[in-house]
């Protein structure tokens, strides 16, 4: 397996798109982000997810809490959703949307391929 790694740290305020601090990228330009709607991003890194055969990401249904008490804690879900494109979304603990404001939040995806050709 050829293992390709991305590790950024999230921000994020009002109605724009993610922004990212990086601090390895090996998947490839980092595109566009889009905000969605509130609590849900689209990321586009072309190509960089055809044909993987899996992904990892710690921070995937991690609880992040970014004022000190529940009311501001988040659940953070990644998925890869295309060859090029990855969907963020941050839910509050009863499974809604979680309000725009991220701040520091790292994500670090593992991404794998087979090392061989068909």
């Amino acid at each position: 397996m050829i293992k390709k790694t991305l590790k950024v740290d999230l921000f994020q305020s009002g109605q724009d798109g993610l922004t990212f601090t990086m601090y390895e990228n090996e998947l490839g330009f980092i595109t566009s982000s889009v905000r969605e709607i509130k609590g849900k991003y689209i990321v586009t890194i072309p190509d960089a997810f055809k044909d993987f055969a899996k992904f990892f990401c710690p921070q995937n249904r991690q609880v992040f809490n970014t004022v000190g008490n529940v009311e501001n804690s988040f659940v953070l879900f990644t998925q890869i959703i295309s060859d090029s494109e990855i969907e963020i979304t941050t839910q509050d603990i009863d499974g809604a949307y979680w309000e725009d404001s991220l701040a520091y939040v790292p994500l670090h995806l593992e991404v794998y391929f087979n090392d061989f050709v068909d």
